[in-house]
């Protein structure tokens, strides 16, 4: 019987050397994976996508006002490698006393959006005092956003200043400073 040691030819190897070459492979392709991940163009959500004058409309529509005193508003869109950002802006006619169920309305129509398509979402916050504001924050996957209404004073008692602010972002969003998702 001849030796291990003395045969020529061929592929010998260890089961260590096959591990520290699985680990490598794991290695390298995790890295090529983050690179991937971190270099490739971001695109937002149907749902962020989706958001437009009609929910406002809606909003205002469910509060008892009509729809033909709604503005088309003035709205920027910022864009980035990982982030995109919507702020819509205008003046709406808005009674004192309907602003709140404005608010409201506006929120349990994304709410409501949000839960079609798959989203968990946190509640977040409300002010309610001079101005109604509401903000919560959304995810699913490796993304999620945060939406904020603000409906404050326009200058004169029944013009009201309405700004919704949408933001959506790739990565973990506790990255991103929001959090409290229920798991």
């Amino acid at each position: 019987m001849a030796r291990m040691d003395n045969i020529t030819g061929g592929w010998r190897f260890s089961l260590r050397n096959l591990f520290v070459f699985l680990f490598c492979l794991a290695l390298a392709l995790g890295w090529a994976g983050s690179l991937y991940q971190q270099h490739r163009k971001f695109q937002p959500t149907p749902f962020f996508s989706s958001v437009e004058d009609d929910d406002i409309k809606a909003a205002y529509v469910a509060v008892g006002l009509s729809a033909d005193d709604v503005p088309s508003g003035i709205f920027t869109v910022h864009e980035g490698q990982h982030v995109i950002q919507f702020t819509w802006y205008c003046h709406l006619p808005i009674p004192v006393a309907k602003r709140a169920a404005f608010v409201d309305a506006f929120i349990d129509r994304m709410i409501g959006r949000l839960e079609k398509s798959g989203f968990k979402y946190n509640p977040g916050c409300e002010e309610r005092s001079l101005y109604q504001m509401r903000e919560f924050a959304y995810h699913r996957g490796n993304g999620g956003g945060t939406i904020e209404m603000c409906v404050t004073d326009g200058g004169s008692g029944e013009l009201a200043a309405v700004i919704v602010k949408l933001c959506e972002a790739r990565g973990g969003m506790n990255s991103t400073g929001v959090g409290g998702f229920p798991q």
